[in-house]
């Protein structure tokens, strides 16, 4: 059979190729394109029966199977493309976690999409369908004290119970959605994201029930929780809450003692949670506080900070690193620095290592003595506005603020490196004549005079950049 219509797969293409110039084709007759028709048509039927009982039987293969490539379900391509309706996803979702399993990777990010969408649609569902979804989530996917044990992002995803807490709050059921979140804290080992229990606090905020959601804050910083930049809309939300709480209704039982303490609190929540705030929440601030009748002014410099705050009183204290974090922070500048240079990691740490002693030495009687300890970045202050064509690397530069530092009583040390202190130096200015240097494989250089040399000797003499 095969061989009988290979020789009618060559007569088609005869009768379709062109013929050469000089010779007339000859048509290939009706007959022949219908015996064509026929032989490849069976040839093809025989050759793809074997070939879809391969594939059957790899399907059921792989369909047992917790991840096999057989299930390549994508629940946003049905809902967003196809337009099915979510209560035949739901359907579908049943029967595939009863079929794999929330062990299957593919089955639990299927889960996280369906919940989002149903989050999504909420306004437009049943109200049986949503409490049948909700049912499902409570009685089935999650089970805290199933066996074996529960683990977050084996068992479930976290994507999952963060939909699922708003859209517990959309349907305005708050203890049903602390419940969820206490159930999940008690099992989850990692800690759990600030996304899936920060929508509790906002919800409790926009209610204008600042009491109790200044009591769910404090319950939440209990638990193991991840401290992001994320926290900084619903820390303001509360900030702004714990203001009008406390200055906007006149009962008298709203003294400045208990507003002080809580409003201490809030801000030094805000300040682990994020290093500066965004342009809208400070103008939210500005207008909470004023309409509260503070008065609220925007600082120019440092130099117009007071030692007290000027509502309060409150004197305000320095801020000092603790000695874990001081020493993490070590730790990871010096990971940093081995990791720039990885070909020579060895010889790097070697040189590290006095440099560190003697830094953190230094940073050590200065603590002791309560004063300062200002660590200088040489090369940036002696290449400050020096990008034009006459410019230098002015070591005078540093010692101004070395010497301005050290008469107002604080502890100065100088990082430069070492090829900065020789005799001869090579300049980095970033002007278009010396990048034309530089391509043309040709550096500036620049000799160290007399009085610089006798600056560098005293910054060794009084300790001030490292001798080894």
């Amino acid at each position: 059979m095969r061989r009988a219509s290979l020789h009618v797969h060559r007569a088609l293409l005869r009768a379709v190729r062109p013929p050469p110039s000089g010779l007339r084709a000859r048509a290939m007759s009706p007959p022949l394109y219908r015996a064509a028709g026929a032989l490849l048509a069976a040839e093809s039927s025989s050759a793809a029966r074997p070939r879809r009982a391969l594939h059957e039987r790899a399907f059921a293969t792989r369909a047992g199977e917790p991840d096999g490539k057989a299930f390549q379900w994508n629940v946003h391509h049905d809902v967003v493309i196809k337009q099915m309706p979510l209560p035949d996803v739901f359907e579908r979702l049943q029967s595939e976690v009863s079929l794999r399993g929330l062990r299957s990777t593919r089955v639990r990010k299927a889960v996280d999409v369906f919940y989002f969408h149903c989050l999504q649609q909420v306004e437009a569902l049943p109200a049986a369908f949503v409490q049948r979804v909700v049912d499902y989530f409570v009685d089935e996917l999650f089970r805290p004290r199933q066996k074996p044990a529960f683990v977050l992002g084996e068992t479930m995803n976290e994507g999952a119970f963060a939909a699922m807490v708003k859209l517990l709050l959309a349907r305005q059921d708050l203890d049903a959605a602390w419940r969820l979140v206490s159930d999940l804290c008690a099992v989850s080992s990692d800690g759990v994201h600030f996304r899936t229990v920060g929508p509790i606090i906002e919800f409790l905020c926009q209610r204008h029930d600042y009491a109790e959601a200044m009591a769910r804050w404090q319950r939440l910083k209990t638990v193991k929780m991840e401290w992001t930049s994320a926290m900084e809309d619903t820390l303001v939300q509360l900030v702004i809450a714990c203001v009008r709480h406390h200055h906007t209704k006149n009962a008298p039982t709203h003294s400045a003692g208990p507003f002080t303490t809580l409003m201490q609190e809030l801000l030094l929540d805000l300040k682990a949670a994020t290093k500066s705030l965004s342009v809208d929440n400070g103008k939210r601030l500005r207008h909470a506080f004023q309409g509260a009748g503070f008065q609220v002014k925007s600082l120019a410099s440092d130099e117009m900070l007071q030692p007290c705050c000027t509502v309060c009183g409150t004197t305000l204290q320095k801020d000092h690193p603790s000695d874990d974090e001081q020493r993490r922070l070590v730790e990871a500048v010096e990971t940093g620095a081995l990791l720039k240079i990885k070909s020579n990691s060895i010889t790097t740490k070697e040189f590290l290592g006095p440099f560190k002693h003697w830094l953190l030495a230094k940073h050590a009687a200065a603590r002791a003595s309560g004063r300062l300890h200002y660590i200088l970045d040489g090369p940036n202050i002696a290449y400050l506005n020096q990008n034009f064509d006459a410019g230098s690397f002015r070591f005078d530069h540093i010692d101004l603020v070395a010497r301005m530092l050290q008469a107002e009583g604080h502890e100065v040390s100088i990082t430069i490196p070492f090829s900065y202190l020789e005799e001869s130096s090579k300049l980095q200015i970033r002007t278009r004549k010396f990048k034309k240097l530089r391509k043309d494989g040709r550096v500036a250089t620049r000799r160290r005079t007399d009085d610089e040399k006798a600056m560098i000797d005293r910054w060794r003499e009084e300790n001030l950049v490292s001798a080894s």
